[in-house]
């Protein structure tokens, strides 16, 4: 339960995170399926006064995990931040530092982590090619990563980086709702009993 987790600046200063930086979270493995190389690409291309206000944490590991530590070295960049398996209480907490969670997922049919994130009042970029797009990610909810590419997934940053803390805040107020309305046990038993 949320309420159990310590505050999220709380957890940010026990897991040494920034306080003045959005923090994007993706929890996922790193394969070429999963779009976590792209997405760090796309990062990295950001103007310096965007990228600057934020920093990435990727839950996980997979078979690109040595391509993206090398590609982070030879690109001197220190503020994507790997941090491999982690247990289900971690991941809460990590989901409760995050201001927004991130997918960029090639296929994924019906990908658990954005119900969860939602559910923790967590904006989402999401990729169009989850299987659950259409009903988790709506204008209100978050950005769409439209294309798996690294101008596309730095556009959606970029849209991500004009939005206010108010903005992100409603954004992740209304998934949660969202997410209440379409993902409870009641309504995922009348889904089945139809």
């Amino acid at each position: 339960n949320e309420v159990l987790l310590p505050s999220q600046s709380e957890l940010r200063i026990q897991n040494a995170i920034p306080l003045d930086k959005r923090i994007i979270l993706l929890i996922s493995s790193i394969d070429d399926r999963k779009g976590v190389l792209p997405f760090v690409e796309a990062y990295a291309a950001l103007e310096d006064k965007i990228k600057s206000t934020m920093e990435i944490l990727i839950l996980g590991t997979g078979d690109l995990e040595h391509q993206l530590k090398k590609f982070l070295a030879e690109n001197k960049i220190s503020t994507v931040h790997l941090l491999g398996h982690v247990d289900m209480i971690k991941v809460r907490e990590f989901l409760k530092i995050a201001d927004v969670f991130a997918l960029p997922t090639k296929l994924d049919p019906n990908p658990l982590s954005p119900i969860e994130a939602s559910f923790m009042k967590k904006p989402l970029l999401l990729s169009n090619k989850a299987g659950n797009f259409k009903e988790l990610l709506l204008p209100s909810t978050g950005i769409e990563i439209e294309e798996i590419t690294k101008e596309s997934i730095t556009l959606s940053l970029c849209k991500f980086a004009k939005l206010s803390n108010d903005e992100l805040s409603q954004m992740g107020q209304n998934a949660y709702e969202n997410v209440c309305k379409n993902y409870s046990r009641k309504e995922a038993s009348k889904k089945v009993i139809e």
